[in-house]
């Protein structure tokens, strides 16, 4: 659709076509009328990922050496076959530190920063989950 002015009390209201890639909101100075215009908006500018092994010891849910800088998500899938937790740098498998559970085969979506490390655990062995982060 192509843009469009219109005129609504004593604001010009644009009618915003579907290429645009922000979200507006605009009011009239008497309040009365609001237009909020939305189309997709793209934050993510980069993805990572790769296969995590978790054991018995706390490892941080990142994509090698350090969280991707500016993350704004983590997503972890448990490609195992028993619970994985997570939690802070301290989650454990039971007792007051206990993790919140990812059954097998639950994908976990997190909004979390690149300041904000997640850690996994399991009560035995070494299972696979698979690590994304998005900025």
């Amino acid at each position: 659709m192509a843009d469009q002015n219109y005129e609504e009390a004593s604001l010009p209201i644009q009618v915003i076509g579907s290429d645009q890639t922000t979200v507006a909101d605009v009011d009239d100075t008497s309040g009365k009328n609001r237009l909020r215009t939305a189309a997709s908006v793209t934050d993510n500018v980069s993805m990572v990922h790769t296969v995590l092994t978790v054991s018995t010891t706390p490892i941080e849910a990142k994509v090698g050496g350090s969280a991707l800088a500016g993350r704004q998500k983590l997503i972890i899938f448990n490609d195992s076959n028993i619970v994985v937790r997570f939690g802070g740098a301290s989650v454990s498998t039971s007792g007051a530190n206990k993790g919140i559970p990812i059954q097998p085969g639950e994908l976990l979506e997190l909004e979390v920063g690149d300041q904000v490390p997640i850690y996994l655990i399991v009560q035995n062995g070494n299972r696979d989950c698979i690590i994304m982060e998005t900025s």
